[in-house]
């Protein structure tokens, strides 16, 4: 299959998409045609990512490395989650939730604010109801669960499922980046505004709308914001188009085709 198709593919359904908008024309130059012939460009920074302090029981730098390795330092980073007392979360944990998946770099890591209610019961990230509608998506993409990674910013269950807070995320943030350096996925996608005012340090979520469908860096992975499953938006039409034309960006920087449809 040619590389251009997953990127012809995408042409087509962003201009469908603009046509469903009202757009009935988009001024185009030669310049623009001619970038055509370019190799397709990797995402840029737009934003800093977001840093933390290290304290004694903040889990280490880790580097990749065969299977077994990446399980056995995995499992200790659970160790570590679920005896954590860095913040009042602890408090309401019945299980810590560190996230289940493919930690072999996967395409994609999925990665939300905190467990829902079920999850704190299960200690399996994305159990309940919205985890439904995510497995849907994951599905669209053409994965399955198991080729992928799903985790939170923090590992713990919010009292009466609050939303986190900044100090929260930022206390449980270096779980996070040592997950993600032991699993090397090729691009995350973080769910909701609250995920990515934690993964970028940001004072508040009210930017999403600025920030849905945006690239950014963490660290050196390709970071990509949508809507979370569980945000009420997503059960209007327009809400999911938003949000399948940004997990077709993924595809499309994956070189991976669009999965026909069902």
């Amino acid at each position: 299959m040619s590389d251009w198709t997953a990127t012809i593919d995408a042409l087509i359904d962003y201009l469908s998409y603009q046509q469903e908008c009202g757009v009935r024309m988009i001024p185009l130059d030669i310049a623009a045609l001619r970038a055509l012939d370019a190799p397709l460009p990797r995402p840029t920074a737009t934003a800093t990512p977001a840093t933390h302090s290290t304290t004694d029981s903040s889990p280490v730098t880790t580097t990749t490395g065969d299977t077994s390795s990446r399980h056995d330092r995995l499992a200790k980073i659970a160790i570590q989650a679920a005896s954590c007392e860095l913040c009042p979360l602890w408090q309401g944990r019945t299980c810590s939730v560190p996230g289940q998946g493919n930690p072999n770099s996967p395409d994609i890591m999925f990665v939300g604010d905190s467990p829902a209610a079920a999850d704190n019961q299960s200690g399996n990230a994305f159990v309940d109801k919205d985890g439904d509608l995510l497995n849907k998506m994951i599905k669209a993409m053409g994965y399955t669960r198991d080729d992928i990674f799903l985790t939170n910013v923090c590992k713990c269950y919010g009292p009466n499922g609050r939303r986190p807070k900044l100090n929260e995320m930022r206390a449980c943030l270096p779980y996070l980046i040592s997950q993600i350096d032991i699993i090397n996925p090729k691009v995350i996608i973080a769910l909701g505004a609250d995920a990515a005012m934690g993964l970028t340090n940001a004072q508040n979520s009210t930017g999403l709308a600025k920030l849905r469908g945006q690239w950014t860096r963490l660290g050196s992975t390709p970071l990509i914001f949508t809507y979370h499953p569980k945000n009420k938006l997503m059960a209007l039409p327009p809400a999911k188009r938003e949000a399948w034309h940004d997990l077709k960006k993924v595809l499309a920087l994956l070189r991976r085709p669009l999965p026909p449809r069902t």
